[in-house]
């Protein structure tokens, strides 16, 4: 068992997760670019932790079906796996490297800046990121596609930029931004059964 997880983490590193990845550092930078890390205001500091940085949850978890989906080197490689547990792994594998991308960088605003505090930081990017990645992902097991399900969410990320906060209660992402805590534990719930339920929906379609 130990000896096949082991072949599927070697397998992600080597065939999937590079694209994705450097996607998520051309991120970081076009986020480090314009805004810079040192002396940055309060309300930038907001802007980069609840908009920005959780789109590394969509780039690094939104794809995680798309190897065997495009049939790809390793599906007959891995036949004796479970689908379940193969991309149970490669979820995890890709969630504990956004909560490393996140802290890091979190870590560089605390250093340079200082205007929040770095674990509130790091909870509330991780917990808004896995609700967008695992949202992408059901949309993905319940046959709206790869392409679409990520335009929907980006659309229902962008448009929380319009409305106000009041229309969409407790689905509006964006708290700190108007001066209320983050509602992480419930974003991280609602976000890992999303993903548990995505992976489960979408098994039963192979």
């Amino acid at each position: 068992m130990l000896r096949k997880l082991s072949s599927i983490g070697k397998m992600e590193f080597r065939y999937h997760i590079f694209l994705p990845l450097c996607l998520t550092v051309v991120l970081l930078g076009a986020i480090a670019f314009l805004f810079g890390i040192g002396n940055l205001r309060k309300t930038d500091e907001i802007l980069i932790v609840e908009r920005l940085l959780p789109l590394m949850g969509i780039i690094l978890m939104g794809s995680i079906f798309r190897p065997e989906d495009s049939e790809s080197i390793d599906v007959l490689r891995l036949r004796k796996t479970s689908i379940v547990s193969l991309w149970g792994l490669r979820w995890a594998i890709r969630w504990i490297i956004f909560g490393l991308l996140l802290a890091l960088y979190c870590f560089l605003i605390r250093q340079k800046s200082g205007q929040l505090e770095f674990l509130p930081m790091w909870m509330h990017a991780l917990s808004i990121g896995t609700l967008v990645g695992g949202a992408t992902l059901f949309l993905q097991s319940i046959r709206w596609g790869e392409i679409l399900s990520y335009m929907l969410i980006l659309f229902y990320m962008i448009i929380q930029w319009m409305l106000d906060d009041r229309i969409l209660r407790v689905f509006y992402l964006y708290t700190w931004s108007k001066g209320r805590g983050g509602r992480d534990a419930y974003y991280l719930l609602i976000g890992g059964t999303l993903n548990l339920c995505a992976i489960f929906i979408h098994s039963r379609r192979k």
